[in-house]
Parts: C-alpha cells; structure tokens; sequence
C-alpha cells in the first residue's frame, strides 16, 4: 500500500484532489466539580 501512495505523490504529473468537508474545531474546558446532580450523573 505504501508503495502504491509513494508512486502516485511521486508522479511528475500530479493530479489535482479537492476535498469537500467540515471542519471541527474542539476546545478543552477544565474545570472543578462542586456536586454530583442526584437525577442523572451529570457532574456540576
């Protein structure tokens, strides 16, 4: 399989790939807990 990419970026012709997608963006929020919610597990 290696070989195969490595033939095909290698090429001097090289074709032309779009790549239509969503892009996602993840942020981290780091915080403390005070309480457990004693309906569901849900800490806050």
């Amino acid at each position: 399989m290696k070989e195969r990419f490595k033939y095909f970026f290698d090429q001097k012709d090289r074709p032309k790939i779009l790549v239509i997608g969503d892009l996602i963006l993840d942020e981290y929020v780091w915080g403390g807990i005070n309480r457990i919610s004693p309906e569901a597990p849900v800490l806050f």
